[in-house]
């Protein structure tokens, strides 16, 4: 699956596999993150979204067999990270 989409259809679908914990664990990379922060930035208040993203990249990871702990999985500067620059980006627009 590749993890550039171009089209509202396209991001709808890739979000999709992601929450249903079927996107393969090697389409997971930042360029995804950002998809994602970008369709909940989207969809959901920016307030609400870091907490949304916390717990379905969590659950994603463990679903391809990645552990949460300090040294792997989830990792909290670079969502937040994600999330400002969205946001602000978006804000600018």
């Amino acid at each position: 699956m590749k993890t550039v989409v171009h089209t509202a259809q396209g991001m709808r679908a890739f979000v999709a596999e992601f929450e249903r914990g079927r996107l393969p664990k090697e389409a997971w990379t930042h360029q995804a993150q950002l998809t994602v922060g970008h369709w909940y930035l989207l969809h959901h208040p920016r307030a609400r979204v870091l907490e949304l993203l916390r717990r379905k990249i969590r659950r994603h990871k463990e679903a391809v067999g990645t552990a949460n702990t300090d040294t792997a999985g989830y990792h909290e500067t670079i969502t937040r990270l994600f999330v400002a620059g969205l946001a602000d980006f978006f804000a600018a627009r």
